[in-house]
């Protein structure tokens, strides 16, 4: 009988702990079920608040420059000795630069997709990087034209023209091309130029070289801008000449658009 006690016993204790191992199991998957979703939970909230505050610091990046472009021009409206033809530019781009300022704390006058003359979106655009001291060749296209949002392709070239200024100096160049429904804008400047090693790495947000003035912000928010209309950012091939040039392809606006572009004088 004792024997048949003990071995009693031996099996409920075994029962019990097998019991006990079942639940403590249990208890532990559920736990760590649990540990899971909270930081799948923490790791969202952390991407949301990073999206944010990269967004937020790629809209800071795009008002200091259009502040600083439309501040340049309205000093330079206190000099009587300008002309009526420069003052009427200039005034034109102050509008347009403050219509593009607003337009991101006011989501009710974002601009949507359409015909975009580069002619006048340049021309606009070199008037307050001008009155900020820049020389920038150019010449007219003729009428070339673009299908994307007009902010869009004003702020990406805004972008260049501020990086050329940057790292190239004062001086650079703007040139439009098109060929087999494509328009091609490159911003060419006359500084160090861009290593071969770095050509994709600058479009990184954040990246920048050590001795560089910039949050390495600018050339990652152009090209998700010309991407977002079914363009394409690059540098330029090298070239033995001096300098850097990136080059924007975009779609070329259909027929009928050029003609509503040219007969509404955009």
């Amino acid at each position: 009988m004792p024997k048949a006690a003990d071995s009693a016993a031996a099996a409920a204790l075994v029962g019990a702990a097998a019991v006990w191992a079942g639940a403590t199991f249990q208890l532990l998957r559920d736990s760590l079920t649990t540990q899971h979703r909270r930081s799948i939970g923490l790791e969202g909230s952390l991407l949301e608040i990073e999206s944010n505050l990269r967004g937020s610091r790629e809209q800071l990046h795009e008002i200091r420059s259009m502040v600083a472009g439309a501040a340049s021009a309205f000093r330079l409206l206190d000099d009587q000795t300008i002309g009526a033809p420069t003052r009427a530019r200039l005034e034109r781009s102050i509008g347009a630069e403050l219509d593009r300022l607003e337009r991101p704390v006011n989501p009710q006058v974002a601009a949507s997709p359409g015909p975009v003359d580069l002619d006048s979106t340049v021309d606009v655009l070199l008037q307050a990087h001008r009155a900020r001291g820049r020389k920038v060749e150019w010449e007219p296209s003729g009428g070339a034209a673009v299908h994307a949002c007009p902010d869009d392709v004003a702020e990406a070239l805004n972008i260049l023209l501020d990086n050329a200024a940057t790292h190239g100096g004062a001086n650079s160049r703007v040139a439009v091309t098109s060929a087999a429904g494509r328009v091609e804008i490159a911003v060419t400047d006359r500084g160090p130029g861009v290593a071969p090693e770095a050509r994709e790495g600058i479009f990184e947000w954040g990246v920048h070289g050590s001795d560089s003035p910039g949050e390495g912000i600018g050339l990652s928010v152009a090209r998700r801008l010309v991407t977002g209309h079914g363009g394409t950012l690059t540098p330029a091939e090298p070239s033995a000449a001096r300098g850097s040039s990136f080059v924007i392809k975009l779609p070329a606006a259909r027929r009928s658009e050029e003609g509503h572009v040219r007969e509404s004088g955009h």
